[in-house]
């Protein structure tokens, strides 16, 4: 039986080990994965992808969260090219986080808030894209996380 990976869980995974090659696979001993595939040159992650990955590292789910295709909270960030939050990051579902019956959603959002300000500054991908990545939205769901 094949055992597959989320690629969203790989990249934290990555950028949480210092030498990516070889920590890496030593995290994941029991899976069958063709490492010639992840190492080739044609294989590479989107800069986006790469800040995406840098904030859900810091990011704790809280406990005894309720499974509900509706928890995920999509946060609005800006960057200066060195990394750091240009502004407050802003939760996009903002009547949504105030409703007082959607406790869990402003619960998971509190969180995703907390991971970027604790991430703060990132590093930082190419300096010649920062156009492209220096305002994003992030998708902080809890599904990717726990599967």
């Amino acid at each position: 039986m094949k055992k597959y990976i989320k690629p969203i869980i790989i990249l934290v995974l990555l950028i949480s080990c210092s030498n990516a090659e070889d920590s890496f696979f030593d995290k994941l001993p029991d899976l069958n994965i063709n490492t010639e595939i992840i190492n080739s040159s044609e294989t590479t992650l989107s800069e986006e992808d790469a800040i995406r990955a840098q904030y859900l590292r810091c990011w704790s789910i809280p406990i005894e969260m309720p499974e509900d295709d509706s928890l995920v909270v999509k946060v609005k960030i800006s960057l200066r090219r060195d990394g750091s939050l240009m502004k407050p990051a802003e939760v996009i579902d903002h009547q949504r986080m105030n409703d007082p019956s959607q406790k869990h959603f402003r619960v998971l959002a509190e969180s995703a808030l907390r991971a970027v300000i604790r991430c703060d500054p990132i590093k930082t991908p190419s300096i010649d894209k920062y156009e492209d990545w220096k305002t994003l939205q992030l998708n902080f769901d809890p599904r990717e996380i726990l599967r």
